[in-house]
């Protein structure tokens, strides 16, 4: 799950990290903006930044005016500013074209900077681990300054039983080159950041920049944070980070019938398959052989005939689906199950578009027997390979 920066930097600031301060702006209307600035009114500054599920809103720029997504201005043209992001849509290295449509914007004081760092926390899955990674060029790309400089990044895995200790915490106030008060407020608030990242079950907490001021104290300018979707049951906070504007329409559908395993991806071919690694490995081979994935949609193996039912729907609606594939492996999910929920909801959504199912496993010969008697427009294998070459081809001809 991702959090947006206001809503970070409130962990952090609960964790004892410091944070410039700010306030959240979510109705674009004048009494609503003016109540926000007003309590910036002794600030000759402020920074107006785009709430977004994104990274680079700084470098990134609005479709409608060409203007960026965070923006350093005088306060009394605040307003101006704030009311301007509203509405408007912000495209970034990491939106693709299509951009995202702004809803949130945040307003925090401006902070006279001597130095940028970068630190973060972050799982990483090859150690099985959290890993701490910093450096002394902040407010950039850490991937750029690994590949250009890495010298300038210090990463080193955090033993999960032992947590993160002080000895570590203080190579990095080494590497950063502080001294004195800052050394200091550097060891406790790397320490503080490994609490904040264990006990909110995060994936990811990146500040960056992290800055030294010129009155030599730190804050964190920026935080990108993820937190596992897993772990909602252990926190109920967990629900006031939810942002339903930021949500794929067709992924929130897809979760309020209980399928969970839905993403949304670029591609024009709608996927179905039952089982996380089958599904991987349908869209690889999807791609290797030409075809380009529009989801990723994983049914497990306990779907109920509803949720599959509901799952074609789903994917036969979508608007950039060109061709269905559906690759299923029979276990505890006979195929026949999965057959009549696409003949199902073929009832109430209209087969427009190519459709090939691949059947192997427990009641294949059923599922490919409901197929034939439906009447429906579907080409049936248990072979893979000529499933998805069919489906790439039969997509392609339909352009």
């Amino acid at each position: 799950m991702n959090v947006h920066e206001y809503r970070a930097k409130e962990l952090l600031k609960s964790f004892h990290i410091s944070v410039p301060f700010g306030v959240c702006i979510e109705e674009n209307t004048p009494s609503a903006i003016a109540a926000v600035l007003k309590a910036f009114k002794d600030r000759p500054k402020v920074a107006v930044k785009a709430q977004i599920h994104a990274g680079g809103r700084g470098k990134g720029h609005f479709k409608e005016n060409g203007t960026s997504g965070v923006r350093l201005v005088e306060t009394e043209y605040a307003a101006e500013v704030v009311a301007d992001m509203f509405g408007k849509t912000l495209v970034t290295n990491q939106t693709g074209s299509d951009g995202k449509v702004v809803h949130k914007v945040y307003v925090t004081e401006t902070v006279a900077v001597a130095r940028e760092f970068y630190l973060s926390l972050l799982i990483d899955r090859d150690r099985q681990c959290p890993v701490l990674m910093a450096s002394d060029s902040g407010g950039c790309d850490v991937e750029t300054v690994a590949k250009e400089s890495p010298e300038k990044v210090l990463t080193f895995p955090v033993d999960p039983l032992s947590g993160l200790q002080p000895f570590q915490a203080r190579r990095v106030a080494y590497l950063l080159q502080l001294s004195g008060e800052a050394f200091k407020e550097c060891v406790d608030l790397v320490l503080n950041l490994y609490r904040a990242f264990v006990a909110s079950d995060a994936c990811l907490i990146e500040i960056n920049p992290l800055v030294l001021t010129k009155e030599g104290h730190l804050s964190a300018l920026d935080c990108k944070m993820q937190l596992d979707d897993n772990a909602r049951f252990r926190h109920d906070n967990f629900a006031s980070f939810d942002d339903p504007n930021e949500v794929d329409p067709t992924e929130a559908e897809a979760k309020s019938v209980g399928i969970h395993n839905y993403v949304a991806l670029d591609g024009d071919i709608a996927c179905l398959a039952n089982g996380a690694g089958l599904g991987m490995a349908t869209l690889d081979l999807l791609d290797a052989l030409g075809g380009k994935a529009a989801n990723f949609l994983d049914i497990g193996d306990t779907a109920s005939a509803e949720q599959i039912e509901a799952g074609f729907r789903i994917l036969l609606k979508h608007p950039k689906t060109r061709g269905v594939f559906v690759n299923i492996f029979g276990g505890t999910l006979p195929c026949d199950r999965v057959a009549q929920g696409l003949i199902s909801a073929a009832e109430t959504v209209v087969l427009r578009v190519p459709c090939v199912m691949r059947l192997m496993g427990n009641r294949k010969n059923e599922g490919f027997t409901l197929l034939q008697r439906s009447g429906l427009s579907v080409f049936a294998t248990e072979d893979l390979t000529q499933a998805v070459e069919t489906i790439v081809r039969e997509t392609k001809a339909a352009l």
